[in-house]
């Protein structure tokens, strides 16, 4: 398959040029351009450290899909990965909420090229909205947190954690009121690849290099069992930054922000000249306790504790 270096369009192997902006065309992924015979690969709308996803549609329903191709470089450094990938790609689709992206497909083209099929949202990331010092009122911060919080807690209902929470992670659908706009995506896609050792995590340079360390628990920086009050310390993240403007923690470095998980209190409200609630404070001190058994137990109890605060600062 190619694709085009400026619009990011994919063609098969027979188009040399782009028909639309008559640029030469770049090899990309070594398979066709239709997948399973049923999906053609339109444009690539984002790469990661996993994967590529692709606006795709369905070949004889038109319907529209995000596929998330797993690259197949993961698969051949690690032969158990396409049997997680299976696992968590049935966990994934059984999640039916509003607030959730929902997976509709999966499969395994060649055998060696792992492909995730979700409805495809027309939007923005949630990081638009927030951080870079833009602050965001506790109303509108409930706005945006209630939605996301309801998603997450369907989740957990049925086991499922999500393990990578942050804005990049949750879409905001255009031309939908915010409670039904809301989209958290990737769910089951962090514990598809092999846990990264810390010694691998430090090696990185710059926090450029890896998106997730802002939002990490410190159980997931010691490679600990994994629950569902890992992503509740991810929430708390959310929500400080949308309060503050600022990530709780911030270093230049990977093993700088790992430090300060396992060490550093966040910076109170009042150090960033802001006059929030003690209340609010609290309920986000208490999503980023370092000892999980401090943490709220459930995302229910977050949400509704903000909701409380939300009110007693209203009268």
């Amino acid at each position: 398959m190619k694709e085009c270096p400026t619009c990011r369009h994919c063609y098969d192997d027979s188009y040399n040029f782009c028909p639309l902006d008559d640029k030469p065309l770049n090899t990309s992924l070594e398979c066709n351009v239709v997948i399973s015979g049923r999906y053609l690969l339109e444009q690539r709308l984002g790469k990661g450290g996993m994967g590529i996803v692709y606006k795709a549609k369905h070949k004889f329903l038109k319907s529209s899909h995000a596929i998330k191709v797993i690259l197949p470089s993961l698969v051949d450094d690690d032969e158990s990965l396409l049997i997680r990938f299976k696992q968590e790609a049935v966990l994934a689709a059984s999640i039916n909420h509003p607030n959730v992206i929902r997976v509709t497909d999966f499969g395994v083209e060649n055998d060696v090229m792992p492909y995730l099929v979700m409805e495809f949202v027309d939007g923005t990331p949630l990081s638009v909205f927030f951080g870079n010092d833009q602050i965001l009122s506790i109303e509108r911060a409930f706005e945006l947190f209630q939605p996301i919080a309801l998603g997450v807690a369907e989740a957990h209902s049925k086991g499922i954690v999500h393990r990578d929470l942050k804005p990049q992670n949750i879409m905001v659908e255009k031309g939908l009121p915010l409670k039904k706009a809301i989209k958290v995506l990737d769910f089951g896609l962090a514990k598809i690849k092999s846990t990264e050792s810390f010694s691998s995590l430090v090696q990185a340079q710059t926090m450029s290099v890896i998106g997730s360390p802002p939002y990490m628990s410190p159980e997931q920086w010691e490679n600990n069992k994994i629950d569902h009050r890992t992503d509740i310390y991810s929430l708390g993240v959310i929500l400080y930054q949308m309060l503050t403007g600022n990530l709780p923690f911030q270093g230049d470095s990977v093993p700088s922000v790992m430090y300060q998980h396992f060490t550093a209190s966040p910076p109170t409200f009042s150090s960033f000249g802001l006059s929030v609630s003690l209340h609010i404070e609290a309920i986000v001190a208490k999503a980023l306790e370092k000892d999980r058994e401090a943490r709220y137990n459930s995302v229910e109890d977050m949400l509704d504790d903000f909701e409380k605060a939300l009110f007693k600062s209203a009268s």
